[in-house]
C-alpha cells in the first residue's frame, strides 16, 4: 500500500510540474472536401472559432489531393 501511495504522489507532482508547460503546440490539421456534411467546419473557420482552438482547416477537392497533403 505504501508503494502505491508513493507512486500516486509522484505521478501527481509530475503532472503538476510538467502538465502545464507553455511550449507552443502544433495546430491540429483537418483536411475536408466540399461535402455538405462538413458545412459546420467551414462555418466555424469563417467565424474564427477554429483559430481559437488551434485547429487548421484546409479544403481539398479529391481523395488523391488529401493523400498528397498527408504525405508531405
Amino acid at each position: 500500500m505504501f508503494v502505491f501511495s508513493r507512486f500516486l504522489i509522484i505521478a501527481f507532482v509530475t503532472t503538476l510540474l510538467f502538465g502545464c508547460s507553455k511550449t507552443p503546440v502544433e495546430p491540429i490539421k483537418i483536411l475536408a472536401n466540399p461535402w455538405v456534411g462538413y458545412t459546420h467546419l467551414f462555418y466555424a473557420k469563417e467565424k474564427g472559432w477554429l483559430k481559437e482552438l488551434n485547429i487548421e482547416l484546409t479544403l481539398v477537392v479529391s481523395l488523391g489531393e488529401s493523400l498528397m497533403a498527408f504525405e508531405t
